[in-house]
């Protein structure tokens, strides 16, 4: 939940009235979710926040940001994305179990990258020397990304004081 509050009030309004449009789902949880002894001792260390809504700036603006292939849009883009969530709070990568993800800075091997690259990795899910990247990124669902999107998001990203990398390059 922490890493969708960037979402605009406009935005937010348009995603509420588009899930009204969909009929109702018919199905029933069979299983209450708990916690089990694994999850309790990560988030004893630190590494689980239970509640994550607790971790919500509620003084943060969720004024809306003009769409365009601009640094500010792409900033928006990957906040409320929830590229963070995976890729680390300063997008230098992380270690999510056996899974490291890739720097997002200049100092990662995106910084070897050209727009193109980049454009062609988001809506394809390919590295640019052809080999699938993981299949843990949501790809499909980035593919309608339009230039403006893309290009906004490329700009984010390469006006990001490099990062170290703290998993994958």
């Amino acid at each position: 939940s922490e890493h969708f509050t960037r979402f605009s009030d406009t935005d937010l309004s348009q995603m509420i009235a588009y899930l009204k449009t969909l009929p109702a789902a018919d199905m029933t949880i069979e299983k209450k979710r708990s916690v089990g002894p694994v999850g309790r001792m990560v988030y004893m260390f630190g590494g689980l926040p239970l509640l994550p809504a607790s971790m919500i700036d509620r003084s943060m603006s969720r004024a809306a940001v003009p769409e365009g292939n601009t640094v500010e849009y792409g900033e928006y883009l990957i906040a409320t994305g929830g590229c963070r969530g995976c890729h680390g709070d300063n997008l230098g990568g992380a270690s999510m179990g056996s899974t490291k993800t890739p720097n997002l800075s200049r100092s990662g091997e995106l910084g070897k990258w050209s727009e193109a690259d980049f454009a062609k990795a988001i809506r394809t899910g390919m590295h640019p020397s052809g080999r699938v990247l993981s299949a843990e990124m949501p790809w499909p669902y980035m593919k309608g990304l339009t230039d403006d999107e893309v290009g906004a998001m490329w700009k984010y990203l390469q006006s990001l004081t490099p990062a170290a990398t703290n998993a994958g390059s």
